[in-house]
């Protein structure tokens, strides 16, 4: 019965709070990415020390975890930011909740598994048997940057602060912003992409204002190395193989260089016939 839980609760003294994230731990992300805010408390009696990552029972021992990762962490992105909390708890704290605010405004961002936020990129994601809660930003914008803060509904209250940092994804193309190249050598053109957190899901490339990613009768390819770089390449470039070339990742701001396809020049040597020369 609720008399007997709560009867058994109080028989085990106060609960004592005790935050394992750092506080202000820093999650960077890139435009349009995903990220996960991490939040580890835990809630015990006096006489238990839980220092494992699952909600466990010894004996009569209670826990209530928020489970998170530590420090300082940059975690691969897609397409919007999850900002994560996991907790497991026994049946006597069904009615603790769990709550994420915004900061800057104090927004009220969700509250269980119920969304507060007017903004419909913001949706709670919960997975059940890992106790997972997780708050997802689509689109993340440069100005979802700041404080957010995890908040269990104890009494008083208790707090953690996870600070958000956003970043641009640039790409670079080596050898910009010119390229000389010969006529009949292959062209080839690297892009790397600089502060990104996730692999693009695309990479395109543009000659003038036309994407060549699939020209391969024209002796076009392109290969891609996942975060590292793309690389276009052109066999046996002609003039018509000159102009502006554009990197363009998903997510990313795009880099350009022009290359200049030289003809090949050719020297001939000749000799001055004896009997041209004035007797």
């Amino acid at each position: 019965s609720n008399e007997a839980k709560a009867a058994h609760r109080n028989s085990l003294g106060p609960l004592q709070s005790q935050f394992i994230t750092k506080n202000n731990t820093r999650v960077i992300s890139q435009r349009g990415g995903l990220a996960v805010l991490p939040c580890s408390v835990t809630m015990t009696t006096p006489a238990t020390v839980i220092a494992s990552n699952a909600c466990r029972w010894y004996g009569t021992s209670i826990a209530f975890y928020l489970l998170v990762q530590i420090a300082t962490v940059t975690w691969p992105v897609l397409d919007r930011v999850s900002i994560h909390a996991a907790f497991s708890a026994s049946p006597f704290f069904t009615t603790f909740q769990v709550s994420w605010f915004r900061r800057k405004d104090y927004q009220l961002l969700t509250v269980g598994l119920s969304t507060y936020s007017s903004d419909d990129r913001f949706l709670v994601e919960h997975t059940r048997h890992l106790g997972n809660w997780a708050l997802r930003i689509k689109n993340a914008r440069m100005e979802d940057e700041g404080l957010y803060e995890c908040q269990i509904s104890t009494h008083p209250p208790q707090s953690i602060f996870i600070e958000l940092s956003i970043v641009e994804a640039v790409a670079e193309i080596i050898e910009s912003p010119d390229l000389h190249i010969n006529e009949g050598s292959t062209l080839r053109l690297e892009c790397k992409l600089k502060r990104a957190t996730e692999s693009p899901l695309y990479v395109f490339w543009y000659h003038e204002d036309r994407m060549v990613n699939y020209d391969q009768e024209d002796g076009v390819s392109v290969s891609n190395n996942k975060l590292a770089s793309s690389i276009l390449s052109v066999r046996n470039a002609t003039a018509r193989h000159g102009g502006n070339y554009t990197c363009a990742p998903a997510n990313a701001r795009q880099s350009s260089i022009y290359v200049h396809v030289l003809k090949a020049m050719f020297y001939h040597s000749t000799e001055s016939s004896p009997s041209g020369s004035a007797g």
